[in-house]
Order: C-alpha cells, then sequence, then structure tokens
C-alpha cells in the first residue's frame, strides 16, 4: 500500500497511531495488511492532505465529521492561499523590475533601486506586516503542532561518524547495510538520528549517529554495531530540512513554557519518515523532544 500510494512505510504507521487507519498483521510474517475501508480512508487523508490542511484538521474532519468546522478550514486555507497569492505577485514584480535595472547596463546603487521600488508609503508598511506576520506565526507555541509519544524500549542498530557534514557518510553506509538485510522493506523499521557529539563555534566538524531499529536477532557487522535503547515520553513534531534548525528551537520554548511538562534527560531523536533519505527537497523529519511530567 506504501508504494501504490507513495508515501512511505512510516506514514502509513503514523496514521495508524492517530487512529486514521487499520491494519492487520499476518501472523506467518512481518507485513500488515489493509482491507478496502483503509484504501478509501487514505485516499481521503491525501486528498485533505492536497489541500493544505494540517494533520491535525484531517483528524478532526474524518473523526468528528463536524462539516461546519471542516468549512472553517477551508475558509481559513483559502485566505491562507490569497495571502501567499498576494506576496508572490509582489515579489515577482520587485524581481522583474530589478532584472529590468540590470539589465540596462548603467550602473546604479542598489539604495537607488530600492528606493524607486519602496516608492510609496503603503508597500514599507506592507513589509513591515508581512514581517510581523511571519514572526507570529513562528514564534507562539500554540501555533506548533505538537504531539505527545511515548517511545517503547527497542533494540537499534547503530554508526556514527564525524567530518563537517557527517549525516549524509552515515546514512549512506546504514542504507547500504540495511538494505542487504530487506531491512528497509518492513513495515517496523524506524530510522532515528541525533549529533553526536554537538557542533561547536571551536569546530566545523561534529558527530552525526544513527539508529535503525531491528530485532533481538540481528548481529553486529560492517562497523555497524548493537544496542538497547530504553524509550522514554517525547514531544514531537513535524519538519522539512530546511526548517529543522528553527523548529528544534520552537519545540525547545514550547517545553521550556508548558505547564504539564518538562525538559528531559534522554536523547533528543530525528526520525526520518521520508522513502528517499538524501532528497534535501522533499526529506522530511519528526523532531522528538525528551520530555517528562511536571510533578
Amino acid at each position: 500500500m506504501a508504494s501504490a500510494f507513495d508515501v512511505s512505510c512510516r506514514t502509513l504507521r503514523y496514521y495508524e497511531e492517530i487512529g486514521l487507519l487499520k491494519s492487520f498483521r499476518n501472523e506467518e510474517s512481518l507485513y500488515r495488511y489493509y482491507d478496502e475501508a483503509s484504501l478509501k480512508k487514505l485516499e481521503e487523508i491525501l486528498f485533505l492532505k492536497s489541500l493544505g490542511l494540517s494533520m491535525k484538521e484531517i483528524l478532526k474532519v474524518l473523526t468528528i465529521y463536524d462539516m461546519e468546522k471542516f468549512k472553517t478550514s477551508l475558509v481559513n486555507r483559502l485566505e491562507t492561499l490569497l495571502d501567499e497569492s498576494n506576496t508572490i505577485s509582489r515579489e515577482r514584480s520587485r524581481i522583474e523590475k530589478l532584472l529590468v535595472h540590470l539589465d540596462s547596463g548603467v550602473g546604479v546603487k542598489l539604495s537607488d533601486i530600492m528606493a524607486e521600488l519602496y516608492h510609496s508609503e503603503e508597500d514599507r508598511q506592507q513589509q513591515v506586516r508581512s514581517y510581523e506576520e511571519e514572526e507570529k506565526v513562528r514564534s507562539p507555541r500554540e501555533c506548533l503542532d505538537v504531539r505527545i509519544v511515548q517511545l517503547k524500549p527497542c533494540r537499534v542498530a547503530y554508526y556514527r561518524s564525524s567530518g563537517k557534514s557527517p549525516e549524509y557518510d552515515v546514512l549512506r553506509v546504514m542504507e547500504e547495510w540495511a538494505s542487504r538485510r530487506g531491512l528497509l522493506d518492513l513495515f517496523s523499521t524506524r530510522n532515528f538520528g541525533f549529533n553526536n557529539p554537538s557542533p561547536s563555534p571551536e569546530s566545523e566538524e561534529y558527530g552525526y549517529e544513527v539508529w535503525l531499529t531491528v530485532t533481538q536477532e540481528t548481529e553486529p557487522s560492517g562497523g555497524v554495531g548493537m544496542k538497547d535503547f530504553s524509550g522514554g515520553l517525547y514531544a514531537v513534531i513535524s519538519t522539512h530540512l530546511h526548517d529543522i534548525a528553527e523548529n528544534w528551537k520552537a519545540i525547545s520554548r514550547w517545553v521550556e513554557s508548558n505547564d504539564e511538562y518538562c525538559a528531559g534527560r534522554h536523547q533528543c531523536l530525528e526520525e526520518i519518515i521520508s522513502p528517499d533519505w538524501f532528497d534535501e527537497s522533499a526529506v522530511q523529519f519528526d523532531l522528538y523532544y525528551p520530555i517528562l511530567r511536571r510533578q
């Protein structure tokens, strides 16, 4: 089903965790199976995602069946698209005007071009409003789609490397190791990573360690070791690669200001949930921030 709908096994498992899908496990194999109702539900999920709705909104639409809230979500999404369209039109106009100046071959200072582009006070005010709206979206914790997840104890294969971009080196080794053993085709396989050690101002080099969930029978080989992960409670948000640094800061602020949870001491984790680990433009992560319930 994952390949038929071009989604990852991790994504299907997430839909099951939040109650949107149900699967049936064949006791004679490690694979899961889905009935016609689940196939139809997945089509609905992907359709709503294509409209730009968040998973929180999709969950409400498909479980509560409140058409008024669904309509409100669509109206809000339409307003967002209209705002984005206006922004795109404004930026396109400025770029076109800037290119005209550059093509003229006349030596004009950038400050002079900017003065012409920002020819009206209304335009300058719009810039300020756009900046404030962007900061408003990034800052408040209420805007974060945070999930509270309890990771169970498990056995993991691990590999670590150091360098200026160790993530790619580690992922290539682990992908090759896992592919030879058919682990990437299993629904149960999960891929976690974290800095080890973290970057520092004194050095451009740092370390990165990747974990791959395996069975107790899996043996270490080819430089890939084995160890047991004790699990833990986490606050989790999703992100694309280009936003990962900002979203780590955002989830940290969310935990710091939360009345119910505080930061834990167990390992921070990044779980890759995209089928292609190396497509920087599309790769998606779940960020796991360790937490404890406040006493």
